[in-house]
């Protein structure tokens, strides 16, 4: 084979292709680094997405949203609308996942945000709904229901 140009940069192009097929690219498959952390949290009142009481249904007990309701009737449906309001502080529109239920000894908790989607600033009204059908004189419900809103 004759030395020309072109046979000297196939050759020098196929020297530098093996080569890095050998040696690897220089990539790196893990990086480790320390980075501060700072979380501040807040009662349900203030924080990025608080919840604001409204109704004799709802109250803010030691910072957070408690729904309670005594002498509820058997075999009825009670619904207050706007029993609370969830309140989006943060600085990007958030969406909310409900509505949300929760079920015990025939206890029927629902929860229902009239928007589901709430802009910076944004309120909705939460709507509460409890029916005891088939439930027996003196149950209770004792539970924990977990709002989650995503931006």
């Amino acid at each position: 084979m004759r030395m020309n140009r072109r046979n000297v940069l196939v050759g020098l192009g196929g020297i530098v292709a093996s080569g890095g097929a050998l040696l690897g690219t220089g990539a790196f498959s893990t990086v480790t680094a320390d980075r501060t952390v700072t979380v501040e949290t807040s009662g349900d009142a203030s924080a990025r997405v608080a919840f604001e009481a409204t109704s004799d249904y709802a109250s803010i007990t030691n910072d957070k949203l408690e729904i309670s309701l005594t002498d509820a009737n058997i075999d009825g449906t009670l619904t207050a609308t706007g029993a609370f309001n969830i309140i989006n502080n943060h600085s990007a529109e958030i969406t909310l996942d409900g509505p949300w239920t929760t079920q015990s000894n025939n206890i029927d908790v629902t929860l229902t945000a009239q928007n589901n989607t709430l802009a910076a600033g944004g309120t909705t009204p939460v709507d509460l709904e409890i029916d005891t059908s088939g439930a027996a004189a003196n149950a209770t419900l004792n539970t924990t229901i977990t709002i989650t809103a995503t931006t």
